[in-house]
């Protein structure tokens, strides 16, 4: 009852859908039982699956230097080696032969040895397609900007804040001490207030979410092949 808001601060670089979702769906249920406000402070980065929490809360502030955006969604990458003749540092005079044993069409998706077909091609840009229309839809509701502007002009590039303002991605500039200090007036705190920091310990859960933890979480291909809100390459 004395909890008068909350602030989730974002460094992240993105993770999976469902960790990112789970985030956004979190602060969501939070602010429905409360009816109390949850602002967003960036430092350094809130790309793809990190924005699409801080999109979820009702005010977002970025520091200065920080990057936001990466609207979309990335799954992959499917590697095809043309002719292998050595794996790491084995080399065999007459090539090497490796096999899958599979039931069921295309239960070897992936696989280094044959080229991706048009039909498995086809069939996981649908589901890209889904799931980025999904997170547009997410930013365009909460961040009431027009779909056909956040796939067109805003597209999957990361902003600056003074350019993320003007998108509307972002509320405007500030330090971690401005978010505080803006949640702290809108709840009629002023000075009369007390932080109280929820820590987390670092781990894969906390990875895959984007948690902030004292040491920088980084992707790895722990996350290849999952439908991703990524910056960058995994």
């Amino acid at each position: 009852a004395d909890i008068k808001g909350v602030i989730l601060e974002i460094n992240s670089p993105g993770g999976t859908v469902v960790g990112s979702k789970a985030i956004s769906d979190g602060v969501a249920y939070y602010r429905e039982k409360t009816g109390k406000p949850v602002y967003a402070y960036i430092q350094d980065m809130a790309a793809s699956g990190g924005y699409w929490a801080a999109a979820a809360t009702d005010k977002i502030i970025a520091d200065t230097g920080s990057l936001t955006g990466s609207i979309g969604v990335l799954f992959g990458p499917f590697e095809y080696y043309d002719k292998l003749v050595s794996v790491g540092s084995v080399t065999a005079q007459n090539g090497i032969d490796i096999y899958y044993i599979t039931g069921g069409q295309y239960k070897d998706l992936g696989n280094p040895l044959r080229r991706i077909t048009d039909e498995e091609l086809k069939t996981l840009q649908r589901d890209v397609n889904y799931e980025y229309d999904v997170f547009v839809s997410h930013v365009a509701t909460k961040r009431k900007i027009d779909p056909v502007v956040v796939k067109e002009d805003i597209k999957a590039l990361l902003y600056g804040t003074k350019t993320a303002i003007e998108y509307k991605l972002i509320d405007m500039e500030g330090s971690r001490e401005t978010a505080y200090t803006e949640l702290a007036t809108a709840v009629n705190a002023k000075d009369d207030y007390q932080i109280v920091r929820k820590q987390t310990d670092s781990s894969l859960f906390s990875a895959l979410l984007g948690v902030k933890s004292p040491e920088k979480t980084k992707t790895s291909c722990a996350f290849c092949n999952k439908l991703l809100f990524l910056h960058g390459n995994p």
